[in-house]
């Protein structure tokens, strides 16, 4: 699963988070991956791949490869991918290979964080672009993804490739989950319109007054469950309503806040494999000041790195440290 939001404070500092909801297979570091780091992708071997932009991520790898969740880099772009079970799909890496730059799903974020300056690069992704299903070496799946960015102009969009097209989606919400698609999530906030913050008013029913008896009667309906359309329509809900942010110091803590409202606590959400999903950790960055925050499911305290001072330091990817138990942090 997965939810993610991006938020804009008053001073003009974007913002974007997410929610890393998973059972198993995950064991991530926080990253940094430098400007001019090649590498090969596992769909095309023989071709090297030379990032342009540093970036800090959640991911595994090692000192010459790396696969990433989530990120943000020294232009002031980011992004998250997140799950699109049985609606995703990539070409056969079987197939004669295109013109096209091939990747798997897995590597795609990765790529876009090595090289976009903006949102507006992603069209030209697209075209030059083909994913194709390949088992990544950690999940030992093809990952079924799609993709939230974000730069320092709050531009958002979704990208998306299912059978027959790879699309790119305005995300005027700045939400995203999981499936089904873009489109279907964006048509179903109309059943929604009833949702408010005010207090619900009395009514009269027929000579019978009814009055409420506790507060919070105006959000009656908003959905509270765990599941994708769910936790779309509480995040937008809650992020269009929220009190405004005047800093982007506010607008990280609002970030966390919405998504501790969606956040999936152990033992609620058991899968078919009988496997345990729940929120590993949640991740926020400030795409105007670059820099990567998390909490974890086992340790609240946030913590920062700064892609910029990262840089200052390193040269060569370098696994900063492990989320689960982190030392080498500045706290926030």
């Amino acid at each position: 699963m997965c939810t993610s939001v991006m938020l804009r404070s008053l001073d003009g500092q974007i913002i974007i988070g997410r929610n890393m909801d998973f059972a198993t297979g995950l064991d991530p570091d926080v990253c940094f991956v430098p400007e001019g780091f090649s590498w090969s992708s596992i769909a095309d071997p023989a071709t090297t791949q030379v990032n342009t932009h540093s970036y800090v991520a959640a991911g595994q790898g090692d000192e010459k490869y790396v696969l990433v969740a989530e990120g943000v880099n020294d232009a002031n772009f980011g992004g998250c991918e997140l799950y699109f079970s049985d609606f995703a799909s990539y070409g056969d890496p079987s197939d004669p290979r295109s013109e096209k730059r091939r990747l798997a799903s897995s590597e795609f974020l990765g790529y876009c964080l090595g090289m976009c300056t903006s949102v507006q690069d992603l069209p030209d992704i697209i075209a030059s672009t083909e994913l194709v299903g390949i088992p990544d070496p950690y999940t030992k799946v093809v990952a079924p993804l799609h993709w939230i960015f974000a730069d320092k102009t709050g531009a958002c969009v979704v990208i998306e490739s299912t059978v027959g097209s790879f699309k790119l989606y305005e995300n005027p919400l700045g939400v995203m989950t999981n499936s089904p698609d873009f489109p279907w999530h964006m048509t179903n906030l109309r059943n929604y319109l009833s949702l408010k913050t005010e207090q619900q008013t009395a009514a009269d029913w027929d000579g019978l007054a009814l009055e409420t008896f506790a507060q919070g009667f105006g959000v009656w309906g908003m959905p509270g469950d765990h599941n994708p359309t769910s936790r779309f329509i509480k995040t937008a809900f809650q992020k269009t309503h929220l009190e405004a942010l005047k800093t982007g110091d506010e607008a990280v803590l609002g970030c966390f806040h919405l998504l501790d409202s969606v956040s999936i606590p152990k033992g609620v959400v058991i899968l078919p494999s009988g496997n345990d999903e729940h929120t590993l950790y949640t991740s926020v960055m400030n795409l105007t000041d670059p820099s990567y925050f998390f909490t974890t499911y086992d340790n609240r305290e946030i913590v920062r790195a700064d892609v910029n001072q990262l840089a200052s330091q390193h040269t060569t990817l370098t696994h900063v440290g492990k989320m689960i138990r982190p030392t080498t942090f500045s706290t926030f």
